[in-house]
């Protein structure tokens, strides 16, 4: 795993750090052109949400009790959208293009959702902010490079690029969702360093706001469910296995359907017994009964014949092999049904080239899955 790594960063004397921390319904998002990230028809809930607000400066008195807080956080509606912004994923992001801006971090807040947590960058100043933010199992501080201490197993590193100096935030706790607490490093030749203490890495997102200035990092709960993958051992090689009595199965729908690494026809069934098959690669591929050519889209055709097939339903009725509906795959162009003769129904997958596949007999429903690889 990467660590985030600034050039020429030097760490300057320790400054004691003063952070006045309250509790409040607070929304991450504000009033204004461009702000609003809720759809219409959305809904909002009022979210409890912890603040942190910049200390004030030497020679700055506040009354006692008060709390310091920026005019940014009293002029939020009380409620955050119900979901998060832009497209998370757990990659590194970055934005190098502000590294000019003469800008202060004004006060952090965190605020937990349904399904994501969110951590606001409250910003003072001019300009638009840079940043690079990623996962760090162990991040070290700026300058240097003593490790920095963080409740949880990883760390979300965020660098924010082109503020000025000092920094006064001080860090939190979570509010019970995934960020267990934010730890603030120095700001050290213009870079100011958060870590956001998680249990797990699990999709974010980084995305800049106005109307007032802050950075939005977006972090769910959950980590994305894993790409699907295809079924057994994909081959190039002809495939077949015989079917179980009393062979009488009758399919009732053809699916398609192309995921990341591979596309996928589905053959419903219903019916006893189990369904056999048989596969190959034919280029120029014939009906089973008269031997015509089945014209099909593509450079090739994958043949699959089911067997143990009936084309009678349990009302009696005589059915046609279904249709399957058409999908935009990466390498199925098309599958074209034929007959069923004497228990076998014929389809004819045109591809885009011989790649390997798979054929796999799923139950509960019952079906047969044909798992096409891209490569």
């Amino acid at each position: 795993m990467k660590r985030t790594r600034i050039p020429q960063l030097r760490r300057r004397p320790a400054r004691s750090l003063a952070a006045a921390v309250f509790v409040a319904a607070l929304s991450l998002t504000a009033c204004g052109d461009g702000d609003s990230s809720e759809a219409p028809g959305e809904t909002t809930v009022p979210v409890e949400t912890t603040t942190a607000t910049a200390a004030p400066s030497a020679g700055e008195t506040t009354n006692a009790g008060a709390t310091t807080t920026p005019e940014s956080l009293t002029t939020n509606p009380t409620n955050m959208p119900a979901h998060p912004l832009g497209q998370p994923d757990p990659l590194r992001k970055e934005n190098w293009e502000a590294a000019g801006s003469d800008l202060d971090v004004a006060g952090v807040r965190i605020g937990s959702h349904d399904t994501f947590d969110r951590v606001v960058f409250d910003l003072s100043g001019t300009g638009e902010p840079g940043w690079v933010v990623e996962y760090d199992v162990a991040p070290t501080e700026l300058a240097s490079g003593f490790p920095i201490a963080y409740d949880g197993n990883v760390a979300l590193s965020v660098n924010l690029i082109g503020f000025n100096t000092p920094l006064w935030v001080g860090g939190m706790q979570g509010t019970g969702g995934v960020v267990n607490q934010v730890v603030p490093d120095k700001n050290h030749h213009g870079t100011s360093q958060f870590i956001i203490g998680l249990d797990q890495e699990t999709p974010f997102s980084v995305t800049p706001l106005q109307e007032p200035p802050r950075l939005v990092v977006d972090i769910l709960h959950e980590a994305a469910p894993p790409a699907p993958q295809p079924l057994g051992t994909p081959t190039r090689e002809p495939k077949r296995q015989d079917s179980g009595a009393p062979h009488q199965q009758l399919i009732t729908g053809v699916r398609l359907a192309s995921h990341e690494n591979f596309d996928r026809v589905v053959f419903d069934l219903v019916g006893s017994g189990s369904p056999g098959w048989i596969t190959e690669f034919d280029a120029e591929p014939t009906h089973q009964t008269s031997a015509a050519p089945i014209d099909y889209e593509g450079s090739t055709a994958l043949q699959v014949t089911l067997t143990g097939i009936t084309p009678i339903a349990e009302d009696g009725s005589t059915q046609p092999l279904p249709d399957a509906a058409p999908v935009e795959g990466r390498v199925i162009t098309e599958v074209v049904n034929g007959s069923i003769f004497e228990g076998h129904a014929q389809f004819v997958i045109g591809l885009e080239g011989d790649s390997p596949y798979s054929v796999s007999l799923l139950e509960d429903p019952q079906r047969v899955v044909v798992d096409v690889l891209h490569r």
